[in-house]
């Protein structure tokens, strides 16, 4: 038997989950997994009411301390869909973790030059980090 796989969506704004909780389409990381058999999702988010709504409609569960690194650590995939300005410090944690999830981070990654030269800084250590960059919203990716 295949192992679950536990994924856990940091922020439950638009992308997160907010953009498709009133369709069929599946257009956020939270439905997305929701979706998927053999996922364990997990939500998180600076509204803990808002985390609490997302986890009931998709039978999810809710991380109440998103700072506990040890339970950040309990995770195969992490969708990071916080506000740009969380990103830089949620990644120098994130990518500071033994178990070394696999990261899936909205664009833009971060909002300045600085917080570029800071995560360049972050010593290489096998993580794999991928930049959701969504182009349905560009006519010319439309054929």
């Amino acid at each position: 038997m295949a192992k679950e796989l536990r994924a856990l969506v940091i922020g439950c704004g638009a992308i997160g989950a907010g953009y498709d909780l009133d369709t069929q389409d599946v257009t956020t990381h939270a439905k997305a997994y929701a979706m998927r058999p053999g996922v364990a999702l997990t939500l998180t988010d600076l509204d803990p009411g808002r985390a609490a709504m997302v986890a009931a409609r998709y039978g999810a569960s809710v991380l109440e301390n998103p700072d506990n690194d040890q339970a950040l650590n309990d995770f195969d995939i992490i969708s990071l869909c916080t506000a740009t300005a969380q990103h830089a410090a949620y990644l120098n944690r994130l990518l500071a973790l033994p178990s070394k999830p696999f990261i899936l981070c909205e664009k833009p990654v971060v909002d300045s030059l600085e917080a570029v030269a800071a995560l360049e800084q972050i010593p290489e250590a096998g993580q794999r980090v991928l930049v959701n960059y969504i182009r349905r919203f560009q006519p010319g990716y439309h054929l």
